[in-house]
């Protein structure tokens, strides 16, 4: 329609700069509408669980996940940007105070006099997009100073006899471990709070196809995964290792009545005694002073380009944005690491068929 106007004020005048310069603008301006409207849509058709959730959470009764049920997550995509309350009902989107009562309690909207805002951050496929871009941008510009250290790391790794471990070190201990130590990165104390919890719960449009690995706990017990990954220890088997090591942090040892079902995932020997890596946190180490000095720089660059990335994404906290835009760069220098060969993923995690006792190779002990 807009594009019909200014062709018939075009056509029924003779064209001025200054007219031209208005029609210009014009159509510019409905281009971004037209934009802004498809991304909506988009967004509001997307089904829940085509997103990826990230949670960094601390909850009691209720995690913020368990608030969207019924139909609450459209009523969160139809307000990332605020608006009045029944725009609902030109949307199609059936609603009763009740439900946004709820979402409220549950920290993921915010309503005022007759409108209301999403507090949960929900990005589009836009701004999923310029997430990644900025992340790995960032990546590629502190990877050259950091390379050196991971890889005088992994030295340190392999003269400590952790060679086989070197993989999940990297990962799980320090890029999804140690890396939220003190306040390098915002803190649960930091971050909102809200009734039931409190942190920070986002979705973003797709997952990052870097994204193949994790990281299970078991209180001082550590595992990591892969989507691969064929073998999987009993949790139950796990917890009760994790239990002994912290009643007897001093000991090396597991009693007979853990060794035998221990030795099969490779954790002890036949004596018993413990043969995956145990990384002490409070001790001075050359290991720990290195990667304190990755994780500080790291931070540092992440916090400063996540304040200002923030506004772009519609992220309305900076701590929040620091915690989600960390998840994302962390991927990317990783990936950097493995293309570099500074770590090569284990075969157990490719899902090769190697043994259970291999799990040893992507389990340690951390003592804090």
């Amino acid at each position: 329609m807009a594009f019909l106007i200014c062709f018939a004020i075009f056509a029924a005048n003779k064209p001025t700069k200054d007219m031209t310069r208005r029609i210009i603008t014009s159509l510019f301006s409905f281009a971004i509408i037209l934009h802004a409207m498809a991304q909506k849509a988009e967004l509001l058709n997307r089904p829940f669980q085509e997103f990826t959730k990230g949670a960094f959470v601390k909850y009691q009764d209720y995690h913020p996940s368990q608030f969207l049920t019924d139909n609450n997550w459209q009523i969160l995509c139809a307000f990332t940007e605020p608006g009045k309350i029944n725009k609902l009902d030109s949307l199609g989107i059936s609603y009763n105070k009740s439900q946004l009562q709820l979402l409220q309690v549950g920290g993921l909207l915010k309503c005022y006099k007759d409108s209301a805002q999403t507090l949960m951050p929900i990005l589009n496929r836009e701004q999923t997009d310029l997430l990644r871009l900025q992340s790995k941008t960032l990546a590629d510009s502190i990877y050259p100073s950091l390379k050196p250290r991971f890889v005088k790391l992994t030295k340190l790794f392999k003269k400590q006899g952790y060679t086989a471990q070197t993989y999940s070190l990297i990962f799980s201990w320090l890029l999804d471990g140690i890396v939220w130590n003190g306040d390098k990165l915002p803190s649960y104390s930091q971050m909102p709070e809200h009734p039931t919890w409190r942190g920070v719960y986002w979705a973003t449009f797709s997952k990052n196809p870097l994204a193949i690995l994790g990281t299970n706990k078991y209180g001082p017990i550590a595992i990591n995964w892969s989507d691969d990954l064929g073998y999987w220890a009993n949790d139950k088997l796990m917890i009760n290792i994790a239990d002994h090591i912290k009643a007897h942090p001093d000991s090396l040892y597991l009693p007979a009545t853990l060794t035998n079902r221990a030795l099969k995932w490779g954790i002890c020997d036949d004596k018993g005694k413990i043969i995956i890596p145990v990384m002490k946190m409070n001790e001075t180490s050359p290991i720990n002073t290195i990667a304190d000095e990755i994780t500080t720089e790291l931070c540092a660059e992440v916090n400063k380009k996540a304040a200002a990335v923030a506004p772009q994404l519609h992220i309305l906290n900076p701590n929040e944005a620091a915690v989600i835009f960390y998840h994302e760069i962390m991927w990317y220098i990783f990936s950097k690491l493995e293309s570099d060969k500074v770590v090569q993923m284990p075969a157990i995690l490719k899902g090769e068929e190697v043994g259970s006792e291999h799990l040893r190779d992507i389990t340690f002990i951390r003592l804090d």
